[in-house]
């Protein structure tokens, strides 16, 4: 490979890594990438001059620091999807955290999406499905009219109608991972239980929240076959499971504690801390 190829490679890779995740750190960036990937040092050298094209920016959350893609990148690269204005503190571990898992799954070969490209997908959905084309009175002309989810035509009969309606294409919940393909060799043995939803807990939710998200994911029109919840603690895999009871006594749930040094992984390019044993085919609860 020439070094304008190889430029071009690592360009394209980082872009495409921070399209997905919204925002990463040096080390999840050079995990990404794999083991064509440089060294932490180097990558910081080549991600300034990324930044001096003006094809990433650098920001610090929480006194953590992460890349983002421009603008002006996404729009190269042919991503449409949203620039990331802003990296909330509050945010910023579990989004970390997120992305940290999402690395993992493509490097064991799992076809993964992420929420910022769910949103796409429901912007996408909505944009097909959610108009219909009316006559115009005594015309032969039609003009585009909003459409609900349910088939009737939106009414414009307050100033929130358009909020209402584009609310009403917006999923209640969506994971924070979704697995949509195994490897060659697994698909067909692990095809049952996809597509996956992958949800990282790092704190305690009321229980009513998390009864609500389980029910929904355990709705058939959902599409979702299996649901893994990584939980920071015993303590949030308890109240998981107490809620996954009562709730959703039937979704095909694995339950699963990971290692704290997960948090703080993204200072590594280690991706599988405390994620060895996140597997589709494990067992429906930890005690089974």
């Amino acid at each position: 490979m020439s070094t304008r190829q190889e430029q071009q490679w690592f360009r394209e890779g980082v872009i495409n890594t921070l399209a997905v995740l919204g925002y990463a750190t040096t080390p999840q960036i050079s995990a990404s990438l794999g083991e064509r990937a440089v060294t932490d040092e180097a990558m910081d050298k080549r991600l300034q001059r990324m930044a001096s094209d003006q094809l990433v920016e650098q920001r610090r959350a929480d006194g953590v620091p992460c890349w983002v893609a421009t603008s002006e990148a996404l729009a190269l690269y042919d991503w449409d999807l949203p620039y990331v204005k802003e990296i909330g503190a509050t945010t910023v571990r579990h989004n970390l955290a997120v992305a940290q898992v999402a690395i993992h799954l493509r490097l064991a070969g799992l076809g993964v999406t992420t929420e910022r490209q769910l949103r796409a997908e429901e912007r996408a959905h909505r944009d097909a499905r959610g108009y219909v084309l009316a006559p115009l009175s005594a015309s032969l002309e039609y003009r585009r009219v909003r459409m609900l989810p349910d088939g009737r035509n939106l009414r414009y009969t307050s100033k929130e109608a358009v909020a209402e309606w584009h609310n009403a294409w917006v999923p209640k919940h969506r994971p924070d991972v979704r697995i949509d393909t195994a490897p060659p060799a697994e698909q067909a043995r692990l095809s049952h239980l996809l597509p996956a939803a992958v949800e990282i807990e790092l704190s305690i939710k009321r229980p009513e929240l998390l009864s609500a998200k389980l029910r929904w994911l355990a709705e058939g029109r959902n599409g979702y076959r299996s649901v893994h919840y990584l939980c920071g603690d015993e303590a949030i895999a308890r109240a998981m499971e107490r809620a996954a009871t009562t709730a959703a006594p039937a979704l095909d749930l694995n339950i699963q504690t990971f290692d704290s040094r997960l948090l703080v992984a993204a200072e590594s390019r280690r991706t599988d801390v405390g994620l060895k044993q996140l597997r589709l085919d494990t067992p429906r609860r930890r005690g089974d």
